[in-house]
């Protein structure tokens, strides 16, 4: 891996610290969430910190170049990503679904309620 591809990859990353902290101080990320990037950044780090391993897992993988198994991994790593945020959004969907049926149940019996007293006057 070159010099400047590492340097680049540090850069990258501690920008990326940087801005994951400030966000989770605006109260905008979650902890739990900001976990994953900060794990992701560290990653980066160790990998710019240690080209050796970087060519050792492309080697070991079966791919020629240390650059594409950088992208090979950020490629797993982002569909990981995907696939548990559209589990998230998938549960969040149904809490909401139930969330707005409760609601029109409480409404409507709020309503029959009002009804109910108003014909008894």
């Amino acid at each position: 891996m070159s010099l400047v591809l590492r340097i680049e990859m540090l850069v990258v990353a501690i920008l990326f610290v940087v801005l994951v902290i400030k966000v989770i101080n605006r109260k905008k990320l979650r902890l739990q969430y900001s976990l994953v990037w900060l794990l992701i950044s560290a990653g980066i780090m160790l990998f710019a910190l240690l080209p050796d391993v970087v060519i050792g897992l492309s080697g070991v993988m079966g791919v020629e170049v240390p650059s594409n198994f950088l992208y090979m991994i950020a490629l797993i790593v982002l569909l990981i990503i995907t696939f548990y945020l559209t589990m998230i959004v998938s549960k969040q969907s149904e809490e909401i679904k139930r969330l707005i049926q409760m609601t029109s149940i409480e409404k409507y019996l709020s309503e029959e309620r009002k009804n109910s007293n108003e014909t008894k006057k």
